[in-house]
């Protein structure tokens, strides 16, 4: 499942400031100049668009240059597609330049949003200054109050066009893991891993930071390893079946006179009992893997009582500084246990080559 998530709230409400500010001392400027309403307007955009550079100019001079050298890039769109095809284009060309402008630096399918989403609301704020400089309720400002007031209004409106950039897609990579397990895994293993992702869920909303990627590494882990338990080598046989065989091998070469047949019940005896020691060897790995799981588990669980009394942010932070981050270092620690003992699993020589 995946969600939109908002990204750097004090850097979006840093940015309207600024814009806003900007926007309205723009406009004064335009008004002081006597420029008309695509005057006003443009102020409007070269404010937003200065203000929001302003504004993130901790992202370095480089950025905060890029932004300055679109004004101009702007000004160009909007006086030629207006001289082209009239004042609604060359208004759209200059909303399509500010809504990518004011989202520099982002890339894929929030670059195509910044376009069409932020160059719509760019547009919408334009068409909100031109409204502020016909009203009627505005005809007795003097210019320059006139002018500010339009620009500062285009400017409040293109703080939308701020969205691309700050709205992320996040991926729920604990649901992808918990849908990417294969439907025929061990019912005891598919019992673990319901008990781990239980944890997640009651636990997860009360964490941040630190604390919330860790259970989510290590639940994450936990999947992983399942995972690998499903695709792991699993013996034909039973160990008892294949006991059963050797007994009855051991029976047939004691009740047989002929030396042919005895000699042919031997290979076949010692060819079982190389597959005996590869099931035994396997049974081992798997026990031995499955107990980290339940360790896993029993530690996961742990650590939802030790977060049980965590409320706040702060003071989740706190524990995770302390020993909640130690409880899930032991999840880890058991994950790559059972990562081991899967790894010895996969090297378990098999029959053929044991016999060798």
């Amino acid at each position: 499942m995946s969600t939109l998530s908002f990204h750097d709230h004090q850097g979006f409400h840093r940015a309207a400031g600024w814009m806003v500010v900007a926007g309205a001392g723009a406009g004064t400027v335009a008004g002081l100049a006597g420029v008309g309403v695509e005057g006003a307007l443009f102020a409007g955009a070269a404010g937003a668009l200065l203000g929001a550079g302003w504004a993130d100019r901790a992202a370095g001079r480089v950025r905060l240059a890029a932004r300055a050298a679109l004004v101009p890039l702007a000004a160009l769109a909007f006086v030629g597609a207006r001289e082209v095809a009239g004042g609604h284009v060359g208004l759209a060309a200059l909303a399509v330049v500010l809504g990518v402008a004011l989202n520099l630096g982002v890339r894929g399918w929030r670059l195509a949003a910044a376009a069409a989403v932020g160059g719509a609301i760019a547009y919408v704020g334009g068409f909100a200054a031109g409204q502020v400089m016909i009203a009627r309720e505005t005809a007795a400002l003097p210019g320059w109050g006139e002018a500010a007031l339009a620009a500062t209004a285009m400017s409040i409106v293109c703080v939308a066009a701020l969205l691309p950039r700050h709205l992320r897609l996040v991926t729920d990579a604990v649901a992808a893991a918990r849908r990417a397990l294969p439907a025929d895994i061990d019912g005891e293993v598919r019992g673990l891993l319901d008990r781990g992702h239980a944890v997640w869920d009651q636990v997860s909303p009360r964490l941040d930071g630190e604390g919330r990627t860790l259970l989510r590494d290590g639940v994450l882990r936990l999947y992983d390893l399942a995972g690998r338990w499903a695709r792991a080598d699993r013996p034909g046989e039973t160990f008892e079946a294949l006991t059963a065989r050797v007994a009855e091998l051991d029976a047939r070469i004691a009740a047989t006179r002929d030396d042919v047949a005895r000699a042919q019940y031997v290979e076949a005896r010692a060819a079982v009992a190389d597959q005996l020691r590869y099931v035994d060897g396997i049974q081992q790995s798997r026990e031995r893997v499955l107990a980290r799981l339940h360790a896993c588990v029993a530690t996961l669980e742990k650590f939802r009582l030790a977060a049980a009394h965590l409320e706040t942010a702060s003071a989740s932070r706190q524990a995770t500084a302390g020993g909640a981050t130690a409880l899930l270092a032991e999840v880890n620690a058991d994950i790559d246990a059972a990562g081991a003992a899967l790894d010895e699993l996969a090297a378990t020589p098999g029959p053929a080559e044991g016999a060798a």
